[in-house]
């Protein structure tokens, strides 16, 4: 048994064999809370730790205390503590982990807001099209939940219009309506700093973004930017939720990530959905006009077709995949050689621009004629002769 001196640091504290307090030393003795001058140490700490001082020194020698200290205007003192003995009753040292829980805490939150993150884009990529509006807003309302903010909204820009446009919304049951799917709202937001959160005050933001009161109303909340390589493509929003208040563990990066989990999966989504829409559209004006496309490699001597010129020729069986030897023999045999050779001029550059006549066996059949049209792209061993057929047996039957 010996007396301690004085501590560099932590916290310090002698005991009598009951557990009452003799004295409090050492530096973290100013991040307590007053206490009176007879008391025991189950007194100064919060009644979370009590169970932790329940008996008395002799009962806690040789254990690690986690031990929660009352300190000043409400504030806690996390400690890890243990006790030994002295010359006369017992010393309790202990010592300051409040930045390792804290420490822990953010791991354990950005371990979760990963996990969450992940399950959103997850949810958005592997839904169908036709279900896609539904499951973002069931990632909206996820969000919504989990995060405890009562309005969110996402924002995509027209790009028609160049305006920005709410795409989906939701609204906790008893939070004021803030936005609505197909709300314009102008733009106000390309303004902003596309590559940190906003953080907005209705009272306080107003002089700054005079714009934002379209978007946010008279709302606290905040804004979040998901960049591409279109650029800012989409603004998360989070209305009457003071985040810097209610979400101070959640750093830039985290909003960012979240943002990015619904953002991306769902432009990538609504991008592919545009460039299928625009080749049904191609394809079907191919087909009323009866024309169609055709590429032709030379390096590796291939010839493609469009699908529907593909059927109109008869090929369809080869995929539309030809040599251009096979191709040529699709058309009469008094067009091949010039044709051919205005092939190997389009290598050279030269535009493709002949009238040919499609062969057929029956010579009764009426003929069919075609326009061709080609130019040339790439160089070397990525050359490629990129043109299209349109008939024109109408116009030649008329002649």
């Amino acid at each position: 048994m010996h007396d301690l001196s004085a501590p560099a640091f932590g916290l310090q504290i002698r005991l009598d064999d009951d557990g009452r307090i003799l004295s409090v030393d050492g530096p973290l003795r100013h991040d307590l809370a007053p206490w009176d001058a007879v008391c025991e140490l189950r007194d100064l700490l919060l009644l979370s730790s009590r169970l932790c001082a329940e008996g008395v020194p002799a009962d806690w020698l040789g254990q690690g205390l986690d031990l929660d200290f009352t300190g000043p205007a409400g504030q806690v003192l996390h400690t890890r503590a243990w006790v030994q003995p002295g010359n006369t009753g017992w010393w309790l040292q202990a010592v300051d982990i409040g930045d390792l829980l804290e420490h822990n805490l953010r791991s354990s939150l950005r371990e979760q807001l990963q996990y969450f993150a992940g399950q959103m884009s997850e949810q958005l990529r592997l839904c169908s099209l036709a279900r896609l509006p539904q499951v973002l807003n069931e990632q909206l309302q996820g969000l919504s939940r989990h995060w405890r903010i009562p309005c969110v909204a996402l924002a995509l820009l027209d790009e028609h219009q160049q305006q920005w446009m709410v795409h989906s919304e939701y609204r906790a049951h008893d939070a004021p309506a803030l936005w609505q799917t197909g709300q314009v709202l102008g733009r106000g937001l390309d303004s902003l700093n596309g590559m940190v959160p906003l953080y907005f005050s209705a009272q306080q933001g107003l002089s700054e973004h005079m714009r934002l009161q379209g978007v946010m109303g008279d709302a606290d909340g905040l804004l979040i930017p998901f960049c591409d390589d279109h650029g800012v493509a989409a603004w998360l929003l989070g209305g009457f939720y003071p985040a810097q208040q209610r979400a101070a563990r959640l750093e830039d990066r985290d909003w960012l990530q979240l943002a990015a989990a619904l953002a991306a999966p769902l432009l990538a989504r609504l991008r592919q959905q545009a460039h299928h829409h625009q080749l049904e559209r191609l394809e079907v004006l191919q087909g009323l006009l009866g024309t169609g496309w055709w590429e032709w490699t030379p390096a590796i001597d291939q010839l493609q077709l469009a699908p529907q010129l593909a059927r109109e020729l008869g090929v369809e069986a080869s995929y539309g995949m030809l040599s251009l030897q096979a191709w040529l023999r699709l058309f009469h045999a008094s067009d091949r050689e010039e044709l051919s050779s205005r092939m190997h001029d389009l290598q050279q550059g030269k535009a493709l621009l002949q009238i040919v006549r499609r062969h057929v066996e029956d010579a009764f059949q009426p003929p069919q004629w075609y326009r061709l049209q080609g130019q040339v792209l790439g160089v070397g061993d990525s050359l490629r002769m990129i043109g299209f057929m349109l008939d024109i047996s109408d116009i030649e039957s008329q002649k």
